[in-house]
């Protein structure tokens, strides 16, 4: 017989490699299950918190259930499903928050909540369950007031429920939360640390190449690149993906700017958020080629001229073909839906964030909470 292991002995310098190891591979809901493998385990390695940007769960995301299955919808009892975007695996959390706050945005995998009552922002990590509060939404109210062309009364409040944000956490641990309001043209930012924070000065990365690339579509996060995604011209039928890194060397010295044509075994995922979306060996996503771009676009040529269309571009032949079964942006489908459009509505926070499906339709809203969320019921639930 093989000689039994003690593993709850193993030295604690080897189990804190061990997690470090698995820490820094980004799989974070394994690094919470290595440490509760044991006492001596956890006690040997860091608890992951929101203040270390190591344990952000960045290749996790919330999936969008559909039905009107809001998170925090009694039918839900609690719980909501995580993606892992490289894995395929899914897990379920149970966050008790969500009875009484809405879900604003995803961050590196930690949730932006408001709350409802009294509109306090709190930022979650939904594997642990830490939680950093921050102002209250409702604060930017009056300095809004200067903006002649905000609506009167709580269509003014609704102003606020659909920002962009980003997260940084400064050497000392203080939490920033950067929020973009398109509708406003304004940004703001939220932290839980006392007085102003002190932001670094404007720097320079790179400059708009006019004599390159036509329409930018979005940047995205692909292992350790920044790409960024254009249109070639204003047809909507040739995508070129840049590297930022190589943009950025282009504006302080004369270099090559080609766009890239392979991803690996990634596939992006573009919307008003993108997503890249590792197609691992068990080839978990099928429907999906690697070295692939899906998005919804409206083509100005060809047989589907005019029409908007869900589509995937393969990098490697420059060729479209359908990225699901049925046309999801033209109809409201019945379900089950693919689980190529669970993610893609990922990237839509208006349809993510209220338990509905990315499609055609009215403007998605609340379907519950009008008068804290600002909206009247949603009738298409998909």
């Amino acid at each position: 017989m093989p000689p039994i292991r003690d593993w709850a002995s193993l030295a604690p310098d080897l189990v804190e490699l061990i997690g470090w190891r698995r820490a820094l591979a980004g799989d974070q809901q394994d690094y919470v299950r290595f440490r509760a493998v044991c006492s001596h385990w956890s006690e040997s390695t860091i608890r992951p918190h929101i203040r270390d940007p190591c344990f952000h769960p960045r290749r996790w995301m919330m999936l969008p259930e559909g039905h009107g299955l809001y998170p925090g919808h009694p039918d839900l009892r609690g719980f909501v499903r995580f993606l892992n975007l490289s894995t395929g695996a899914l897990v379920h959390a149970h966050l008790p928050l969500l009875d009484d706050h809405a879900i604003i945005d995803s961050v590196d995998g930690l949730l932006l909540l408001y709350h409802d009552r009294d509109t306090v922002m709190r930022l979650l990590h939904p594997l642990t369950g830490e939680v950093v509060d921050l102002p209250p939404l409702a604060s930017l109210l009056p300095q809004m007031e200067t903006l002649q062309f905000c609506p009167k009364g709580p269509n003014r409040r609704g102003l606020l429920m659909n920002p962009y944000a980003s997260v940084s956490v400064s050497s000392q641990g203080t939490v920033t939360v950067m929020l973009t309001f398109t509708c406003l043209d304004r940004v703001a930012y939220a932290t839980d640390a006392d007085g102003f924070p002190h932001f670094p000065l404007l720097m320079k990365i790179a400059e708009y190449p006019f004599d390159r690339i036509s329409i930018i579509l979005n940047l995205v996060e692909c292992g350790s690149e920044v790409l960024l995604l254009s249109w070639e011209d204003e047809s909507c039928i040739d995508l070129a993906v840049y590297r930022l890194a190589d943009l950025a060397l282009r504006s302080f010295a004369v270099g090559r700017f080609l766009p890239i044509t392979s991803t690996g075994n990634s596939a992006l995922v573009i919307g008003e958020r993108c997503l890249c979306v590792l197609l691992s060996p068990n080839k978990w996503l099928p429907s999906v080629s690697p070295n692939s771009v899906i998005c919804a676009r409206k083509p100005q040529s060809g047989p589907n001229a005019g029409e908007y269309v869900f589509e995937q571009y393969s990098l490697g032949t420059g060729m479209w073909t359908p990225a699901s079964d049925g046309h999801i942006v033209e109809m409201l489908l019945p379900s089950p839906h693919e689980f190529t459009h669970h993610i893609f509505t990922c990237c839509y926070r208006r349809y993510w964030n209220k338990g509905l499906m990315f499609s055609a339709g009215p403007e998605p809203k609340w379907l519950i909470k009008q008068e804290q969320r600002f909206g009247q019921p949603f009738r298409h639930m998909v």
